[in-house]
């Protein structure tokens, strides 16, 4: 969220009756870096500049000119500033150098400042916590802004042959959505990225607001939101690589839930290629702390275990999708060139998830399973009094929703997941300490830019960026 700003004097000055005084538009300065970008790598430093308890905050233009003592310079004659803007707009910045009460020398440099979700799009499918589950996606191309890039940006970007997507998880409301999505955005940019840049949003319930759900009721109409929301990001996949110079370049990464709506938007994509090209719709796909099952994509290991008590019995889609003889659910997945799983085997929240997917089918909701019925699949609602069946593959994203338990670890928990990940995953918990403790679950987004600044060094590296 901060800039920098250098300021130098033309010549030495000795004494302390001199310094700079700044003027102009609603700007917080602050002091005390060398002229790196260490405040992004070092948390002490950046505490020591931004903190709560920061030592370094020296003024605020909106409530008058900020004065810099000359003292402040290094030997150099040099000044290194940190600011954030409190306003938009254009806005021009006075720096007057003032020796013994006279001002001796001024410069000006315009500043254009503007809100961050000006620079990167916002692809919306829905954002209400309690909407109903439907299959009327709106196709996510089409749909409104939340904001339109600003015209400046847009400008800059007209040469970029790059675009990274980010998709959200589970229990967020729009301002958190945003806030994800535009951390990351930040954090790439100062890695160095200077492609395009957007975020797919989906509907997922929050538990702040739907009070009259338990979580585990509030999570499966949310995984049944996922499942359908793909068609939406699927489309946005094709349009991408459709209208832009970014075609063939399209990168996605997808946190937690996000993993569900990405993963079925590549399977109904399939083994389809950018037309009249070899190219996949998404250049790399990073699933980070995926909540969708292992099962899915490779049925021969990552078992979880399974109480005798949270077990009906019922048979694993997932594994063998939709007969005893069928491959598992994403056995033919190639949406994508490259894949990557950034995974954490202490995980608390994919823990948690173990807990919700085993207490499936949802009779809470009226969903069932019973070996009598017929057709084959034994998954049925109750409605009204009266029974439904439930069959695949039309009502494959209800089954996996309020259905079928998996036997396995959900990806983000798994290590070493063969099939689609090929062995490609990074080991968050032996690479960067991720831990046991729910904020772990997201501490990408949550923590600090300068403890997060090797993860997301990874993420560009595993995208293979130079731009």
């Amino acid at each position: 969220d901060f800039a920098r700003l250098h300021i130098q004097v033309p010549i030495p000055f000795t004494g302390t009756n001199w310094g700079v005084r700044i003027k102009g538009g609603d700007l917080k300065f602050f002091g005390g870096t060398d002229g790196t970008q260490n405040y992004l790598t070092d948390t002490s430093v950046a505490t020591s500049l931004v903190g709560t308890n920061g030592t370094e905050f020296l003024g605020r233009t909106g409530s008058g000119p900020v004065w810099i003592p000359g003292d402040r310079f290094n030997s150099e004659h040099n000044l290194h500033l940190l600011f954030e803007a409190g306003q938009t707009g254009d806005v021009t910045l006075e720096v007057e150098l003032v020796w013994h009460g006279q001002v001796v020398g001024n410069s000006r440099v315009w500043l254009k400042l503007m809100d961050v979700k000006s620079m990167y799009d916002q692809w919306v499918v829905g954002d209400l916590e309690n909407a109903s589950p439907s299959t009327d996606y709106i196709p996510a191309f089409t749909a409104s802004h939340a904001g339109a890039i600003h015209p400046d940006v847009l400008a800059q970007l007209t040469g970029a042959t790059n675009y990274i997507l980010f998709v959200h998880g589970w229990n967020m409301l729009k301002w958190e959505k945003e806030a994800f999505a535009e951390t990351a955005f930040k954090r790439l940019w100062w890695q160095g990225y200077r492609g395009r840049y957007g975020a797919f949003r989906w509907p997922t319930y929050h538990m702040g607001l739907a009070t009259v759900f338990s979580t585990l009721i509030n999570y499966d109409c949310s995984e049944y939101n996922s499942w359908k929301s793909a068609t939406a990001l699927e489309n946005l996949l094709v349009h991408l690589n459709d209208t832009s110079r970014c075609a063939g370049n399209v990168r996605v990464m997808a946190h937690s839930m996000g993993n569900v709506v990405t993963g079925e938007a590549l399977r109904r994509l399939g083994t389809n290629c950018i037309p009249g090209t070899d190219q996949k719709f998404v250049k790399t796909y990073i699933a980070m702390q995926g909540a969708i099952p292992a099962h899915c994509y490779d049925r021969d290991s990552h078992f979880a275990p399974f109480p005798w008590n949270r077990d009906d019995g019922t048979w694993n889609p997932y594994s063998y999708y939709w007969s005893a003889s069928s491959r598992n659910y994403m056995a033919d997945l190639q949406g994508a060139g490259a894949n990557w799983n950034y995974c954490n085997a202490l995980d608390y929240a994919l823990d948690k998830w173990i807990f919700d997917q085993q207490l499936k089918p949802d009779g809470t909701l009226s969903y069932f399973w019973s070996t009598s019925r017929f057709p084959a699949s034994g998954f049925y609602r109750v409605q009204n009094g009266w029974a439904y069946d439930l069959n695949f593959p039309n009502d494959a994203h209800e089954i996996f929703a309020f259905g079928a338990e998996p036997r396995s670890f959900a990806l983000g928990a798994s290590t070493r997941v063969a099939g689609f990940f090929s062995g490609q995953e990074l080991n968050l918990e032996t690479t960067f300490e991720f831990g046991r403790t729910h904020n772990f679950h997201s501490k990408q987004f949550r923590s600090t830019i300068a403890l997060q600044w090797e993860f997301w060094k990874q993420v560009r590296l595993n995208f293979k960026l130079n731009q």
